[in-house]
């Protein structure tokens, strides 16, 4: 159910939101409104792009995976449930009082966004961002993920499977984790899913590669 959301001025002037494709922008506003007052909803890709794009020939999924890559959602599983969470939904929306609470759990961990990227500027030299290491450029990530998928046989890493892949951060972004190839990892949807923001320790039952 679609729920009536704020669109701050900021939106159009950040510059990290910036990196994301416009379908992604406009994607990630489309979710606050699909979001419940915690900023969770279900991780069902088509059923997303039928309330969003209607009218539209485009595919959810890139989409949402490049949220996250960028660090605007956290996608989550919780036993049979696939997840997503908004991240820093309640610093910047104020859902009515007589909305629900949200029945979805949220994830173990929540990384919060950090300032934007003007704010992490000192007299022209870039600061790391905090949480989580550099991001690609949207063209670099395609041709990061080329690699990947080659060098890995086009198999995911944990589970062997050639189905719905994914790239994975073995140590993740969340948690200072680079785009270097040696954090890159091939992954299907459901593994990268179940794994998360979590560590491949954290991640019970990882298959080590």
């Amino acid at each position: 159910m679609a729920r009536a959301r704020n669109i701050k001025t900021g939106f159009f002037k950040n510059e990290d939101l910036a990196e994301c494709s416009p379908w992604a922008r406009l994607l990630f506003i489309g979710l606050w409104q699909l979001a419940d007052r915690e900023g969770r909803l279900e991780d069902r890709p088509k059923r997303i792009k039928a309330e969003l794009f209607a009218f539209d020939s485009i595919d959810a999924e890139p989409l949402l995976a490049e949220l996250e890559r960028f660090g605007f959602v956290l996608r989550y599983q919780v036993k049979d449930m696939r997840l997503i969470q908004v991240v820093n939904f309640a610093k910047h929306q104020n859902p009515h009082h007589r909305e629900p609470a949200s029945e979805f759990p949220p994830p173990a961990s929540m990384p919060e966004r950090t300032a934007n990227r003007r704010q992490r500027f000192a007299r022209g030299a870039r600061q790391p961002r905090a949480g989580r290491g550099p991001a690609a450029s949207p063209s670099a990530w395609n041709a990061l993920r080329t690699k990947v998928f080659e060098r890995d046989g086009h198999r995911c890493v944990y589970c062997g499977s050639a189905e719905d892949l994914e790239c994975d951060h073995v140590h993740p972004r969340a948690r200072g984790g680079t785009d270097a190839l040696e954090n890159l990892a091939t992954a299907c949807k459901p593994c990268n899913t179940s794994k998360g923001a979590k560590t491949l320790a954290e991640w019970k039952g990882v298959r080590h590669a």
